[in-house]
C-alpha cells in the first residue's frame, strides 16, 4: 500500500490530466515528454512508470527510436 511518502494523489491527477491533453500516438507522446509541460523529472517517470508495472527502460522517450 502507497504512503504519503510515495503517493502524491494532486501530483498524481495532475499528470493524468496533462496526458488525456496528448493525442496518443507516438510523435505525440515524444513531443510531450520533450516539451517543458512534462511536470516530472525523467528520473521520476522511470520510478512511477516501474511502480506502476511498466518495464524500465520502454518509455517512448523522444530519442528512444527514429521518428516513424
Amino acid at each position: 500500500m502507497a504512503t504519503s511518502a510515495t503517493w502524491d494523489e494532486a501530483g498524481f491527477r495532475a499528470g493524468v490530466e496533462d496526458m488525456m491533453r496528448v493525442p496518443m500516438r507516438v510523435d505525440s507522446i515524444r513531443a510531450f515528454l520533450a516539451s517543458d509541460r512534462l511536470r516530472v523529472m525523467p528520473e521520476e517517470l522511470d520510478l512511477i512508470y516501474t511502480a506502476l508495472g511498466g518495464t524500465a527502460g520502454a518509455i517512448p522517450w523522444p530519442e528512444f527510436a527514429p521518428p516513424q
